[in-house]
């Protein structure tokens, strides 16, 4: 992923809801993540998404502590729990110039083989198309032109 170019973001290394956690507990969430993408990657995550959008008050000082970012979204194909055309629907409505949108590659704590991303893989093209045909162009979230 990080030679074709793609921004590696931290979001948490067992998805829990930060504002039930003590500080010390998000602070091992997050910097075991972020140990983990730099040894397998070779990349230090600059970005941060808080699991679900939630966001604690004591977040943002750990963050600034460790120079993440936090990057939310702002369009939605709800595909944990829609069909494909739900998701390129949702999508796309939501869009809008500078829109971020959030996907998932799968969902909850399971084993490789047990994530199913059949929807999404099968909505993103579409959404790709149409959404380059409505004249929107795509960048990294972390790239100069964002």
């Amino acid at each position: 992923m990080v030679a074709e170019g793609h921004e590696i973001g931290n979001h948490t290394y067992s998805h829990p809801y930060l504002y039930l956690l003590s500080r010390k507990r998000i602070e091992e969430e997050i910097d075991r993540t972020q140990s983990v993408i730099e040894k397998i990657t070779g990349v230090r995550p600059k970005l941060f998404r808080p699991p679900y959008g939630i966001r604690w008050f004591g977040l943002f000082r750990i963050l600034r502590e460790r120079g993440l970012k936090m990057i939310l979204w702002s369009a939605t194909g709800f595909d944990w729990k829609d069909s494909k055309d739900q998701i390129v629907a949702s999508t796309l409505d939501e869009l809008e110039p500078g829109a971020i949108v959030l996907l998932h590659d799968g969902h909850g704590v399971r084993s490789g083989d047990q994530v199913e991303r059949g929807n999404t893989v099968a909505a993103l093209p579409e959404i790709l198309d149409r959404a380059s045909s409505l004249g929107f162009e795509f960048a990294r979230i972390g790239s100069p032109e964002v």
